[in-house]
């Protein structure tokens, strides 16, 4: 795979994971998509003093505790212990990416500078050989 395609690969994992930190990191913001994506889950509505609760495990214990009014006041907080083993992958993820496009670029980068001891064989024209004259 070429640079530039690992590249952009790179800048496409990174920016949804920095979409996701802000949609569901932010305060307030964070709370009304976690209430969003329960009540699109087919989750019953949470009280004042109760948050959502859902069929669904995985929405239950990720999303339900955001979506409280607790939730939208302590929502780095939440966001940070719900979700810090999808953060964990996301982001060594990115590294990972990152490290293989720097290898590749340095690799390509040091193909394009490689000079040949005898001159680039693609560029070699063969050569007739000059007959010289002997002094008599």
């Amino acid at each position: 795979m070429k640079s530039k395609h690992i590249k952009i690969i790179l800048i496409v994992v990174a920016s949804t994971l920095v979409l996701f930190c802000l949609t569901f990191g932010l305060p307030i913001i964070g709370g009304i998509a976690a209430s969003k994506i329960t009540a699109l889950a087919g989750c019953t509505k949470g009280s004042f003093d109760m948050p959502p609760q859902c069929a669904s495990s995985i929405i239950n214990d990720r999303f339900a505790p955001l979506a409280g009014w607790v939730g939208m006041l302590l929502t780095p907080i939440f966001f940070a212990y719900l979700f810090w083993d999808w953060l964990l992958v996301w982001g060594l993820l990115c590294a990972g990416l990152f490290l293989w496009w720097n290898h590749t670029y340095m690799r390509e980068q040091k193909e394009a500078q490689y000079t040949y001891p005898f001159g680039d064989p693609s560029q070699e024209t063969p050569k007739s050989p000059k007959s010289k004259k002997m002094p008599l």
